[in-house]
Order: C-alpha cells, then sequence, then structure tokens
C-alpha cells in the first residue's frame, strides 16, 4: 500500500497518513447526517411530532447508501448504532438528557 499523504514535522520527521484508512468525506458527511436524523427520530417519537415516521424513512435510506458506499464501515458501525438509538428513545413524559424539546421544557419550566 503506498502512502497518500504524508506530513512534515518540526523534527523533519515525516508521518504517512493513509487515505483509505479515512472515511471519505461523503461517508463522514452521511455518519454525522444518520446520527443527526436518529436524534431528530427520537425526538419527535418520543413527543409524538407529526413527521417521525418521514424522519425514520430517512434515517433507513441514509444507512441504505452507507451500507451500499461502504459496507464495511456500515457492518462496523450498526451495533453501535442500535444501541445508541436505544439509548434515544424516551417517553415525553420522562424526560432525556439528549433531547432538545426535552431541554426546551425543563428551562421553560425553571422560567416560569
Amino acid at each position: 500500500m503506498s502512502a497518500n499523504h504524508a506530513r512534515r514535522h518540526r523534527s523533519g520527521q515525516a508521518e504517512v497518513a493513509y487515505l483509505a484508512d479515512r472515511p471519505p468525506r461523503r461517508i463522514a458527511r452521511l455518519l454525522e447526517i444518520r446520527d443527526c436524523l436518529a436524534a431528530r427520530a427520537a425526538e419527535y417519537a418520543a413527543h409524538d411530532i407529526a413527521g417521525a415516521g418521514e424522519l425514520l424513512r430517512s434515517l433507513a435510506d441514509v444507512q441504505a447508501l452507507i451500507k451500499t458506499e461502504a459496507p464495511a464501515i456500515h457492518e462496523q458501525r450498526w451495533v453501535a448504532w442500535v444501541r445508541h438509538d436505544a439509548e434515544l428513545a424516551h417517553t415525553g413524559r420522562a424526560g432525556h438528557p439528549a433531547c432538545g424539546l426535552c431541554m426546551a421544557a425543563q428551562v421553560e419550566v425553571r422560567a416560569a
């Protein structure tokens, strides 16, 4: 395997980075979008907001794109996604520290 990029340090030594070891920009962006969609879908579902189903379909579409374009990354992250998405699930009454809607409701209650 050849080096795609080498950085020169002040010491004069070069650090070799293999671009193949990092996800391409498109995949990195899809991973960010996937995480954002998962969080919004959990919020919408917990608070019975219309559009939760659309968010879940979009989430499935993004995951399918990741699986098509980067199957190894998809397989590597699948279990973590399932665990994280399960942690995001909550009810609107119970509240959740990662839910923007729950946190906004707590701020409103404190301000009143």
